[in-house]
């Protein structure tokens, strides 16, 4: 069963290294997968491309680039992520949202019962960890050994049941309920980037189109905080 786990990352590299070493120490994740970033050439410190280039023995990692005005629409470079995959479950993921050890070999189980599952699937949930303990803790290494357990022990901000930042949905649904599109380019209401901040509403609408989010008690994501677009009132050119 292969799947491949969407995301962007734009200065986003501190806490990007997080998420791949806790996809790194999975437990038997069954899965064949594939890391597919979204990206900016050379881009942040360290770039991505340094980050890449350290876990091509841990991971199998593949950069999908973008011009700055093709990347400003967050849904529009998931079409186009989409399209270019061959995998049979896709997960859209936040490069900020650390992943539980057990995580994948428990969504193996259950995709393996569901091979037919039409609409979205996702976790409990996640945390929030606090800002400003978390801006202190992330560091620059590039691996970080018990990822999960440790970004758990950061002070927590709230709990959040909501599906935004991660789902899960098999790539010939979209196919056949879609025609491939994440968000059709003329329907696409995205924010501008780096014009107006990052706000995507093309997730929710892809929920819908897809007949909705079904929630299973996987365990929850640990959401590395950080200031956001929408506090600032403009689009942060900050290293996170």
């Amino acid at each position: 069963m292969t799947l491949e786990i969407i995301t962007f990352c734009h200065n986003f590299q501190h806490r990007l290294c997080w998420v791949l070493s806790s996809i790194a120490q999975q437990s038997n994740p069954a899965f064949d997968i594939t890391v597919n970033l979204a990206v900016i050439k050379n881009n942040g410190k360290p770039t991505t491309e340094e980050i890449v280039e350290y876990y091509k023995d841990k991971l199998n990692i593949k950069l999908t680039y973008f011009k700055p005005e093709d990347y400003a629409y967050s849904g529009l470079t998931r079409n186009r992520q989409i399209a270019e995959s061959n995998a049979e479950w896709i997960m859209q993921h936040s490069c900020d949202f650390v992943i539980h050890p057990g995580y994948f070999k428990m969504l193996h189980n259950y995709l393996t019962e569901h091979r037919n599952l039409d609409c979205c699937l996702r976790s409990a949930g996640k945390y929030h960890t606090n800002v400003e303990p978390t801006n202190l803790f992330v560091g620059n290494a590039f691996y970080h050994e018990d990822a999960y357990n440790r970004a758990a022990s950061l002070p927590r901000d709230r709990f959040d049941g909501r599906s935004g930042g991660h789902i899960i949905f098999r790539r010939q649904a979209v196919i056949e309920k879609n025609d491939g599109y994440y968000v059709r380019p003329e329907r696409c209401k995205d924010h501008h980037l780096f014009n107006e901040g990052m706000k995507t509403w093309s997730e929710k609408a892809f929920r819908s189109l897809m007949g909705g989010c079904k929630r299973e008690n996987f365990p929850p994501h640990i959401h590395l905080n950080h200031r956001r677009d929408k506090e600032a009132g403009r689009h942060l050119e900050e290293q996170r």
